[in-house]
Parts: structure tokens; C-alpha cells; sequence
């Protein structure tokens, strides 16, 4: 589960990294780096990791070339929808996506995790405020979607984590260094100035496969 400080503990941090001299750092000072590392985290892939509940989040309408509704969530991966409705000017159709009688979504959320949600043409037949509507023609490309929606992480993935660290490395390393000096020494820390970005630079690596590249 999420730690109350951030996307590693206190105590994960100290056991991946055994090597580092933590006399200097007692555990509410890391404590805080961890929750400073979490936070760039969060700019770095533009959503937060925690899974939560999301309600009434517009999101442009989209048709996919086989005539599916795509809804590219703001957070992933999405773990299920509990409302989706079709609005274009002051039609509102509200999608039904209740499982069939053989137990099949009306919608596909992707294996790998990341949008879009894709809800099959084959299902768009319903009736809004007394008009009935049976195609997605109807809706072109001018129209929005109005979802709610359950979306994140139960639990913190190993990426998330090691980059967490990374970016907690090297806020030690600035700590020591301040001045930007070339090398600085420290009981048994030794950092040279380029190892600062090589922190950060990691991190960025590591978490890649989570960035959100769409808006």
C-alpha cells in the first residue's frame, strides 16, 4: 500500500540503499525528502499514483476508425467505470454499462493498463430525454464525455519505487553540496556535480511507461 510519506517508506528507502551513511539523516528528514521526491514524481508523469474514485471528469469525445467511443482517462489504469454519458449541446445519452447476461463488459480497458477505454459501437442503443439515438454518426466529432470512474494503483509498482529513491539520492547529494562544487566529500559519501542530473535523469528513465502524453 501507499506510505503515509510518499511512494516509498522510510524503511524501503535505507534497505535499497544500504550502502549510504544515514547518521546525517534521521527518518523525519527523510521522511520529507521522500514526500519532495513523490511530489516531482507526480509533475513528471502529470497524475497522481493512488487509486480513487473520480467523478464527473469531462473529457473530449472521441470515434475510433471501427466506430467505438475512446475515453482517454486523466489517471490510469482504469479499473472500472461506474458512469459514461454522450454529450454534445444539450443532448445527453447515458451509456449503459451494466455486464451482458453472459457476463461481458459493455467496454474494454487494455491489458498493458493505459487508455484509451474503449466502448464498442455494437452497444450504443439508448434512449436520453425522450430521444432515441442508435448510431455513433449522431455524434460526429463535436461532443464530450462525462465519466466516473475508479483509476490508480493499490499498490505502488517497483519502478515508481526505485525512481522515488533515485530522486531522494539525490537530494542527499545536494544537501552535501550546496555550493555546486565539483566533488564534495562526506564521511563515506563522495559525489562528483554531474551525479546530481544523473538522479533525476533515472528517474525520468524509470518511470517513462507511466507519463501521461495525452491532455
Amino acid at each position: 500500500m501507499i506510505t503515509a510519506s510518499g511512494y516509498i517508506s522510510v524503511s524501503e528507502f535505507k534497505f535499497q540503499n544500504p550502502h549510504l551513511d544515514f547518521t546525517s539523516y534521521p527518518d523525519p528528514v527523510i521522511s520529507g525528502m521522500i514526500h519532495r521526491a513523490t511530489a516531482q514524481i507526480d509533475d513528471i508523469i502529470h497524475y497522481t499514483l493512488p487509486i480513487e474514485d473520480i467523478t464527473n471528469e469531462k473529457i473530449q469525445g472521441g470515434i475510433n476508425t471501427f466506430g467505438d467511443f475512446e475515453i482517454w482517462t486523466q489517471k490510469f489504469p482504469v479499473e472500472s467505470l461506474t458512469s459514461l454519458k454522450a454529450v454534445k449541446g444539450t443532448a445527453e445519452v447515458t451509456l449503459n454499462l451494466a455486464a451482458d447476461s453472459n457476463g461481458r463488459l459493455r467496454y474494454d480497458i487494455p491489458t498493458d493498463n493505459s487508455p484509451p477505454v474503449v466502448y464498442a459501437g455494437r452497444e450504443f442503443s439508448t434512449t436520453s430525454i425522450g430521444t432515441s439515438v442508435g448510431h455513433l454518426a449522431h455524434y460526429g466529432s463535436d461532443f464530450f464525455f462525462k465519466v466516473d470512474y475508479r483509476a490508480g494503483y493499490e499498490t505502488i509498482p517497483t519502478p515508481i519505487k526505485d525512481a522515488t529513491s533515485a530522486l531522494v539520492k539525490g537530494f542527499m547529494a545536494e544537501r552535501y553540496n550546496v555550493g555546486g562544487f565539483d566533488e564534495v566529500r562526506q564521511g563515506q559519501i563522495w559525489l562528483k556535480r554531474e551525479a546530481r542530473n544523473r538522479f533525476v535523469e533515472e528517474a525520468k528513465e524509470l518511470v517513462n511507461k507511466y507519463i501521461k502524453v495525452w491532455t
